[in-house]
């Protein structure tokens, strides 16, 4: 990880773990993972800095007898206090952090809900409250922050996936990925 900053930089080491256990019997998944392991290299001015480390434990169940799925994500498992309080801007926009048990553990909550048309095409809608909470613009209003919306196209040797998430109101993140299946393309003994 690189970053630059005017005459400012920091390099740092980080890797991503996870493990999912799939059921196709039962249509259940479960995954467990750990985001952000690592170190800075070099820093912005000699003060080593830890690296934004999550800790995340997901489920996924879908129903056998209808087109949906339901999947729930843990975020910030390691550490239960997780919303930003930037006290000079709350006080500014007359804004005001909530700190109740309720709110402290719905933020560490992802949900997410998918429908699926056919064996080919997959759509999911998502809810983030931490994202939603930590960008609050104050008395602007919220928008779309925090929800999210995604397809995907399952083809014979390729998936085709797109997602658009909110950050800000009126302003949105769009995202295409393509999945390859290397064994689809070549012969395992040519891996």
């Amino acid at each position: 990880i690189h970053s630059g900053y005017q005459q400012f930089t920091s390099t740092s080491l980080a890797v991503d773990a996870g493990i999912l256990y799939h059921d196709e019997e039962h249509l259940f998944s479960a995954s467990v993972l750990m985001r952000n392991m690592g170190f800075q290299i070099s820093t912005y001015a000699g003060e080593r800095e830890d690296l934004p480390f999550d800790f995340q434990l997901g489920v996924t169940k879908r129903l056998s007898k209808a087109p949906f799925g339901f999947s729930v994500t843990a975020q910030h498992v390691h550490r239960f206090d997780i919303l930003y309080n930037d006290t000079t801007f709350n006080n500014q926009n007359n804004y005001s952090v909530q700190h109740q048990f309720i709110s402290k553990l719905i933020n560490h909550l992802v949900a997410a809900v998918h429908i699926y048309a056919g064996s080919y095409l997959e759509g999911t809608i998502g809810y983030n409250q931490l994202r939603r909470t930590e960008l609050n613009e104050g008395e602007t209003g919220k928008g779309l922050i925090g929800f999210s919306a995604g397809l995907r196209i399952k083809l014979q040797k390729l998936q085709v996936l797109y997602a658009r998430s909110s950050y800000q109101r009126n302003i949105s993140f769009n995202q295409i990925g393509i999945t390859l299946q290397l064994s689809q393309f070549f012969s395992p003994g040519k891996l």
